[in-house]
């Protein structure tokens, strides 16, 4: 693809376009210039500038609902002791959980996080697996600080992570992380 070469017009219809809400990608195709270009001569009107929960694409970052009842909490903890993955990568921490019960991993989606997918494994007798993740620092953040009481074999684990996620958001407004 050949783009465009950077000019006031295309600066203006861009800010323009990224003040309907479009996304910096969206606004890149339209206008035929680079997703980088955009970024490198308007910085200051990209959405994650401004908000925690927008991601680089625009797309709201998906918001988990911390359960409320204890028998949701506890249950929650067992999956995520028992069956879960709490991870890194990078500066990226995720917690996911693959079972074969679908009506269980439909019950994680009801509070949020990524959808539920099922994917057939390679074996074709095993069984239709069905994946849920939480993948957005915050969000896994908000998750542990619940549910960590309760756990057992990945609480040390679990701690590692509020360690580090505690010392990322020390700085930001309770509004923010609420």
């Amino acid at each position: 693809m050949t783009y465009s070469r950077w000019t006031n017009e295309i600066e203006t219809e861009a800010r323009a376009l990224l003040g309907q809400g479009l996304a910096c990608q969206e606004v890149a195709r339209r206008l035929g210039v680079a997703a980088v270009t955009i970024r490198r001569h308007i910085p200051e009107d990209m959405p994650w500038r401004t908000n925690p929960f927008v991601n680089r694409i625009g797309n709201i970052r998906n918001r988990v609902r911390v359960p409320t009842s204890i028998e949701d909490i506890v249950y929650m903890a067992a999956f995520i002791d028992a069956e879960g993955c709490i991870t890194r990568n990078n500066n990226s921490w995720r917690i996911t959980i693959d079972n074969t019960h679908q009506g269980v991993m439909d019950w994680f989606a009801s509070f949020g996080g990524s959808p539920t997918r099922g994917f057939q494994p390679a074996n074709p007798r095993a069984k239709r697996v069905w994946a849920w993740q939480v993948t957005s620092n915050l969000e896994v953040w908000r998750l542990l600080q619940v549910v960590m009481p309760y756990m057992k074999v990945k609480r040390e684990w679990a701690m590692v992570a509020m360690a580090d996620l505690d010392q990322r958001f020390s700085g930001v407004p309770l509004e923010v992380l609420a």
